[in-house]
């Protein structure tokens, strides 16, 4: 009972209550806890809350002023958010400095955290650039995997609820756009036995806009993190009406992921310059007509965003690589961790 009481003050269902109004609090805040996530109101902590509140969350609190407010829809929260709380402006930068211990590849994380800043950016009058490790400009949402206490206050394992993600509004006065993901967790981008990573970097880049939780079970800004993979995850309407709230419609935009297919343009389409292209900390460029050596290795390639556009590519093997072709390239871009070399034609 007494933890019950702690998750509920914690996340806002809980007002500190008077010793001897202790119990009527505590099944107060369980109705308003059962009422948020549409379980039935019965004021007992049966074994379906019990369960809700173990679920993997993210830590930002609930916004019960606006539940209790009689004139907003109980069902339609996120979009009732002050408009100073945005960026102001359309054009955001954000930069990942660090990776999981275990689980996914850097290389891995990075694409399914552009991934998630891409659903967001389909949906509203906003663009996300991303910033290398070692490019030192100003940074707007910042994101990191975390242990333990790391300066914020709100550690991860000793906080209260079983918080795998929390971040911070544009607003906050300290820690404003941050995004920190707890490092002890085994993040996924494939299995549906841990917490999906591209689905929680959705929510709480939600969160780094501006957004609040969402009463709606099915909306990306739900308190509790979807752990489950779901091929079609997409924003809800309520975290559409939201996200325009603060930047506005983008004209074509609905939420949904932006196709990687390449589509037929008039216009001449920018080239992909692989010498300004932003790097990770295992990306390195190379000359051309430096020595390759090492074993047999198998090429990946990640395309290149739309209207992009890449002349002529070489896949060069140990037992392939012929130099008089290399010197037709422009750049010979290396990915060491993944024992990738491309070879690029402009």
């Amino acid at each position: 009972m007494e933890t019950t009481g702690e998750y509920l003050k914690e996340y806002g269902y809980l007002s500190s209550p008077e010793s001897n109004r202790k119990a009527v609090k505590l099944n107060e805040g369980i109705t308003m806890f059962q009422k948020f996530n549409g379980l039935k109101e019965t004021g007992r902590l049966n074994p379906v809350t019990m369960e809700q509140m173990n679920k993997p969350r993210c830590g930002m609190h609930e916004r019960m002023d606006l539940m209790e407010n009689e004139k907003i829809s109980t069902r339609t929260l996120t979009h009732k958010i002050p408009r100073r709380r945005r960026w102001g402006k359309s054009r955001i930068f954000y930069k990942v400095h660090n990776f999981p211990y275990s689980g996914l590849h850097p290389t891995l994380v990075r694409k399914e955290i552009r991934r998630a800043f891409r659903l967001w950016e389909g949906a509203a009058n906003i663009e996300f650039v991303e910033l290398a490790q070692d490019e030192y400009r100003m940074v707007d949402i910042n994101i990191s995997f975390e242990s333990g206490e790391h300066g914020d206050n709100a550690a991860f394992g000793s906080t209260i609820g079983n918080v795998a993600a929390h971040a911070y509004f544009p607003d906050h006065p300290y820690y404003r756009g941050n995004i920190h993901f707890d490092n002890s967790r085994l993040w996924t981008a494939y299995n549906l036995t841990e917490i999906n990573l591209f689905q929680a970097a959705c929510h709480e880049i939600g969160h780094a806009l501006g957004l609040d939780h969402s009463r709606f079970p099915e909306s990306v800004m739900f308190m509790n993190l979807h752990s489950k993979l779901e091929e079609n995850f997409q924003l809800h309407p309520d975290d559409i009406k939201g996200i325009r709230n603060l930047y506005g419609s983008r004209r074509g935009g609905n939420g949904s992921m932006m196709p990687h297919s390449r589509t037929t343009n008039t216009r001449m389409p920018k080239v992909l310059r692989l010498s300004t292209t932003p790097r990770s900390s295992t990306d390195d460029l190379m000359s051309p007509r430096e020595r390759i050596s090492g074993d047999k290795i198998k090429v990946d390639v990640d395309l290149p965003e739309l209207g992009t556009t890449v002349t002529n590519f070489w896949n060069c093997f140990q037992f392939s690589y012929n130099p008089e072709t290399s010197k037709k390239a422009n750049n010979c871009f290396a990915k060491n961790a993944l024992g990738l070399l491309y070879s690029i034609k402009m």
